[in-house]
């Protein structure tokens, strides 16, 4: 399904749109899917998408990623497609985020991503169950932040940052 336009900058005054494949998200970013497009500028190569959209996240001169191949994705400083047949570009967008509520015994939590909250303290928690024990038991403790897999801390404000890959938790009543 078409879920995206672009502006392709027709005529003087008039505005023309050409279709792409889709939107996706991925990385904490949205990222609009052009199939037999590439992007210029090429920054470097990485064997996995995945690899090379985490690169691009972190790099403010990225502007996208392109498919060479199965096993050749480029990050690109350019961010206008142009026709490359068989090959894939990826259009870095905004930063995703979103927010929900969950529960944990006996307080709610907002859950915020990709955020992290201010003044972490005590010790590393390895599972998202201990990390809302700790909390729970600790009057002191605001919520938690998930840094990445198995990397969970313990956090006395509830002052959020954005950064990609992290998971904001903080404790309500």
């Amino acid at each position: 399904a078409v879920v995206s336009t672009q502006s392709t900058g027709a005529k003087s005054g008039s505005k023309a749109w050409k279709k792409t494949s889709a939107v996706k998200t991925k990385k904490d970013h949205y990222w609009t899917v052009y199939n037999d497009y590439k992007l210029s500028g090429d920054i470097k190569s990485y064997k996995t998408l995945a690899l090379a959209m985490t690169a691009c996240t972190s790099n403010a001169k990225c502007m996208g990623v392109t498919t060479h191949s199965t096993k050749v994705h480029k990050t690109n400083t350019g961010y206008t497609p142009s026709s490359a047949s068989g090959k894939t570009a990826y259009v870095k967008g905004s930063a995703y985020t979103s927010s929900y509520a969950t529960r944990s015994h006996a307080h709610m939590y907002m859950v915020h991503q990709p955020f992290t909250l201010a003044s972490p303290y005590g010790s590393k928690l390895t599972t998202r169950a201990k990390a809302f024990a700790a909390c729970e038991k600790d009057k002191a403790c605001k919520g938690f932040t998930r840094y990445g897999s198995g990397n969970y801390k313990l956090n006395k404000k509830t002052t959020k940052t954005q950064k990609v890959g992290s998971v904001a938790y903080i404790k309500k009543g």
